[in-house]
This record gives structure tokens, C-alpha cells and sequence, in this order.
């Protein structure tokens, strides 16, 4: 019988040595490999059932996990992930020579004409802001907006509202799909920067401009169906909040451009009814305008503010006949309370901000506190937290000024009612200080003034100071705002007091006290302003450099006051310089 050779005779299976790749697939594909013990604590499992090797040494109970999640990507995914990365080379590809540049799209949607008045709103397809600018990177492959691909900027541009604000029923979410564009529902901001802008807003907008209820605005904001105030009141927010954040400083013109043809569709309606959302969004765009634009555009823009909350009559909030009939109807729910509540800060924040500007410019005033009979708005924290606290009017606390602790909120209103006395003051002063000579009776009635204007300022910085010492106005930028505007008043009373002459011994005393106390005042301010760079520029108040531009105008025609004054001066400077890349109120005064 023939032997089968070596080379012939059959191996049995048994005996064949499983390769690399077998090997690896055997023990990918050993279920339950380690019991949970030993997975917890990441320990070398034998797999042994019921009881492994090291749960038998140490006594413990060994369970095995009886479910196991497949590994991998979820079915489908890739497929996903594949048809995503398909469709954005063929857009690349078919885009080369059709792409448009940011700025130069945002100029041919400006130079065309808006429509009619009677459309809606929120057809605006001739407004066009490049689409690309508003998605950040991470989110163009994301799993969980699989529609959610960037457009490439098109000559034909398409509608900035985005089908969730308007309503639509439209399944897309983030940047819409280029070959399918409804003109009803295009969108151009993703939902990711959406969180981010909104994020960016309560942390560094809401504590110096408290207007918002943070509560109520996201209960709207997640709407799917959004007033056309509301969603200018949401453009503005963004617009203000990607000024100050590094990374989206490309973003704020075409934000803007968007924001101002919203209002200006809005406001361009025969008949508008007026909400306390488009007063807010006219507000933000105000401070906007004032801060990365110019000082006369923002305050230009500030009376439209003005005249909106005097149509709407938020002065009068809380008159008697709205008292009366608030306490007449239905038992209120919260819900109408902080509606209220949002009206009066609203007004309140607009009236400093007409005092404060108006005062720098030496502008007459628009809002007066004589007519106002609105009350001074809650603290944040009531007001945050829905808990009604009844304040009192400005008038009551301006004339009482008690120790009792004001919200910061609440002192830089008390302050600005002081600077508009101040400004009164200094109109007076001038008109009297030409008939000094033929009128003595007038000029003894401007020093009677200005001594009284002098006591509130103090007694108002004495209570400041007791209620908020100094650590915690570093850290708040509305108090440190509100404390170097404080010291700065007072650097104003004693260029008014230099006018008033020293025809007697009280005015000469008054003059040389206030050249004692002017030294340690520019001190102060340039305490306070330091620890701004601590606090970060981008969270600072955006009033913030005009106390400071106050102070160096001082300290420069009064250096003989102090010769440490020069110093103090360039310091100034510097501060006002390194705000001016994120503050245009700093870098207009440098360059004036």
C-alpha cells in the first residue's frame, strides 16, 4: 500500500495554527470576557462561570453582565458621515469659482431695496448674510444635526431667519440645504453658535444691562413660533454678544446689517404694535452702536430708543391709574409680574443711559425725572428668582438716601439721577456765572446749589462705600462703573466751583478743600480702573471709559495739583488705549 507523502497527506484542522487575524477575531468576539467585578476594577478577568478566579480569592459575588452593547458605530451612521463628506466636495468642487466675499455679498444685499411694507417681515430675501461665517468647524460633520451642512455663498442670496424662528415646519436645523431653499425658511445661524451667543450674552452682557428675565426669554427662545420683536430682540442680543467674545469678532458687522434691517422692516410697518421686545432689541443696538461704532451714531440711535419707551409709556408704569387698575383686575399670575418688572428695568436702564451720555456730550436730556413715575426695579436676585418686592419711586430714594443696602442696579440709577442735577448745575452755572456781575443775587443762588449737589454726592459715596466696600466692587462691573462715576462727579463739581470765583472767604474754604480731596479722587479712579484688566475688558461695563476720560481731562489742567499727577495721567492713557480695541468710547476720546 502506497504511503501518502508529506507533502500530500492531509493536516487535520485541529492541528493548524490559527493566524494573526484569527487570533484577533476570536478574542474580539468572546462574550463576556470579565465579570463586572473585575471590569470596575479594571483587573484581569479569567471569564471562569459561575465564579471567576478572582472573585473566588477574594470572596466576592461574581455577577456577569447579561447584555452587552454592540460595538462600533450605530446602523447607518456611516453612511451618514459618507453622504455628508460626498455632498461637501461636490459643493467645493462646483464652488470654486463662484464664491463671493463676505463683505462684498453683505454690500449688494445693502444696495438693494427693501420690500413693500405690507410683506411679511420675515420674507427678506434680499438681505443676505454669507452663511459660512456662522458655523463653527466642529459642528459640520455632527451626528446630530445630519441636515445640518453649511451653505457656500451664492450669488443668489438667501433669507437670514431661520425656519425655526419663523415657524416653519421645515425639518432643518442650522445652515439650510443649498439645493432645496424655501425662501420662508432659511436660517444661517447654527444652533450651536445660537447656545454660544446666548451663553455669551447672560455672562457678560446681562449684569451691567439687567433687562432680561433669563427664565421667560428662554422659554420663547426654544419656541418654534417667535413674534417679529422677539426675534429682533434675539438678533441684537447676538450682535452684542459677539462683539465681545475674540473669536466671532468677524461675525458682529454681518450680525448688525441683519439686526438693523429687521427693525428697520419692523418700524417701517403702517401699523406696528409696539412690545417691550423691540424697545430691548433698539436698546442693545444702542449700546452697540456706542461702543464698537461712534458716539454720535449710538446716541442718534439712543433717541429712537427714547421715543419708543415714552410711545409705550413706560415712564408711567406705576401712576396711580395704572395702579388702580392693575389692583382692579384678576388676581395677576408671576408671569405678569415679571413681564412688568422687565418693563420698568427697561425704562430704567434707558434713562441713565440718556443721562450718562447726554452728560459727556452736553446734550439736553430726553428723559426726566420729574414725569417719571415708574418704580425703581427689584434686585437681580428677586428678580431672577420671581420673588415681588414692591421698591420705591426715584424720587422717595433720592431724597432719603438711607443706609438700607440697594441693589447695584438700583445705585447706578440714584447715581445718574445725581449727574443729571450735575448737568443742570453746569448749564446753570455758566448762563449765571455771564450776569455774575449785574445779578449777585443769582450768583449766591449757584453757590446755594452747588453746596447742596456737593452734600449728596458725598453723602451718596459714603453710603456706597458702606454698603459694597471696595473688594466687591472689583468684582462687579456694574459697581465699579458706578463707583468711579461717583468719584468722577465730584472731579466735575470742582471744575463748576473754579467759575463760581472766590469773591468771599466760604468760596475760597470751598475751593481749597476741594483741591485736597481731587488728588485722592483721581487716585481712586485709577484703583478702580486696574482691576479691570483682571476683570477682563470684554466684561467691563460698556459705559466704563467715560469716568475714566473724565479724570484725565481733569488731571491734565490740574497737574500742578499733584506731581504725581503725570504719571497717573499716562497710566490713564495706557488703560484707555488697551480699551480702546474692544471700546470705541475709549478709542474716540484718544483719538479727539
Amino acid at each position: 500500500m502506497d504511503m501518502p507523502s508529506p507533502e500530500t497527506s492531509p493536516t487535520p484542522a485541529s492541528n493548524i495554527p490559527p493566524s494573526n487575524t484569527d487570533r484577533r477575531k476570536l478574542s474580539r468576539q468572546r462574550p463576556g470576557a470579565a465579570c463586572s467585578q473585575c471590569h470596575s476594577k479594571k483587573l484581569k478577568c479569567d471569564g471562569k462561570q459561575p465564579q471567576c478566579g478572582k472573585c473566588v480569592k477574594s470572596g466576592t459575588k461574581c455577577t456577569f453582565p447579561t447584555d452587552q452593547s454592540q460595538r462600533g458605530p450605530k446602523k447607518g451612521h456611516l453612511k451618514v458621515l459618507q453622504n455628508k463628506i460626498e455632498m461637501l466636495e461636490q459643493r467645493l468642487a462646483q464652488s470654486e469659482n463662484k464664491y463671493i466675499p463676505d463683505m462684498e455679498a453683505m454690500s449688494m444685499c445693502l444696495q438693494k431695496p427693501l420690500r413693500d411694507s405690507t410683506d411679511s417681515l420675515f420674507d427678506m430675501s434680499q438681505t443676505y448674510v454669507p452663511s459660512h461665517m456662522f458655523l463653527p468647524s466642529d459642528s459640520l460633520l455632527d451626528p446630530a444635526h445630519p441636515l445640518s451642512e453649511p451653505t457656500i455663498p451664492l450669488p443668489s442670496p438667501p433669507n437670514p431667519i431661520s425656519d425655526v424662528e419663523t415657524g416653519s415646519s421645515s425639518s432643518m436645523q442650522g445652515i439650510g440645504l443649498p439645493n432645496s431653499l424655501d425662501p420662508q425658511a432659511n436660517c444661517i445661524i447654527s444652533d450651536f453658535l445660537r447656545t454660544d451667543l446666548n451663553q455669551i450674552y447672560f455672562e457678560r452682557v446681562q449684569h451691567s444691562i439687567p433687562i432680561l428675565h433669563r427664565r421667560t426669554y428662554f422659554s420663547w427662545a426654544t419656541s418654534h413660533v417667535k413674534t417679529e420683536s422677539q426675534i429682533c430682540l434675539q438678533y441684537s442680543m447676538w450682535t452684542i454678544a459677539a462683539s465681545l467674545a475674540s473669536q466671532l469678532q468677524d461675525i458682529c458687522e454681518s450680525l448688525y446689517q441683519c439686526t438693523q434691517r429687521l427693525l428697520d422692516a419692523l418700524e417701517g410697518k403702517d401699523k406696528t404694535f409696539h412690545s417691550i421686545e423691540h424697545v430691548q432689541a433698539r436698546l442693545l443696538i444702542c449700546v452697540y452702536e456706542l461702543t464698537r461704532k461712534n458716539h454720535q451714531r449710538g446716541w442718534i440711535s439712543a433717541g429712537r430708543c427714547f421715543r419708543l419707551m415714552q410711545l409705550m409709556r413706560l415712564h408711567e408704569i406705576d401712576a396711580p391709574e395704572n395702579v388702580v387698575r392693575r389692583k382692579s383686575a384678576p388676581e395677576p399670575d408671576i408671569g405678569t409680574w415679571i413681564r412688568e418688572e422687565e418693563r420698568r428695568r427697561t425704562f430704567w436702564m434707558g434713562y441713565s443711559l440718556d443721562i450718562f451720555i447726554s452728560v459727556q456730550g452736553k446734550w439736553p436730556l430726553t428723559l426726566h425725572e420729574h414725569t417719571t413715575s415708574t418704580r425703581l426695579p427689584v434686585p437681580e436676585d428677586n428678580f431672577q428668582n420671581d420673588l415681588y418686592v414692591e421698591m420705591p419711586c426715584l424720587t422717595d430714594a433720592t431724597q432719603l438716601l438711607s443706609r438700607s443696602k440697594r441693589s447695584p442696579f438700583t445705585e447706578s440709577i440714584i447715581l445718574a439721577s445725581i449727574c443729571r442735577h450735575l448737568a443742570v448745575h453746569r448749564q446753570c452755572s455758566a448762563l449765571d456765572m455771564a450776569q455774575a456781575q449785574q445779578h449777585q443775587q443769582q450768583h449766591q443762588a449757584l453757590w446755594d446749589r452747588h453746596s447742596r449737589l456737593d452734600e449728596m454726592v458725598k453723602a451718596y459715596g459714603g453710603l456706597l462705600l458702606l454698603n459694597y466696600p471696595t473688594s466687591l466692587q472689583h468684582s462687579d462691573p456694574l459697581l465699579l462703573f458706578t463707583s468711579m462715576m461717583a468719584h468722577a462727579v465730584v472731579l466735575c463739581l470742582y471744575s463748576i466751583v473754579e467759575l463760581v470765583g472766590y469773591d468771599s472767604h466760604d468760596r475760597q474754604n470751598a475751593v481749597a478743600a476741594f483741591r485736597q480731596r481731587a488728588p485722592g479722587l483721581a487716585r481712586s479712579i485709577l484703583d478702580l480702573s486696574r482691576s479691570l484688566g483682571q476683570l477682563s475688558y470684554l466684561k467691563m461695563h460698556p459705559l466704563t471709559p467715560l469716568p475714566l476720560r473724565e479724570c484725565v481731562e481733569f488731571l491734565n489742567a490740574h497737574q500742578y495739583l499733584d506731581e504725581a499727577m503725570g504719571a497717573q495721567v499716562q497710566e490713564m492713557y495706557d488703560l484707555l488705549s488697551e480699551m480702546g480695541n474692544v471700546n470705541n468710547l475709549a478709542h474716540d476720546f484718544l483719538l479727539g
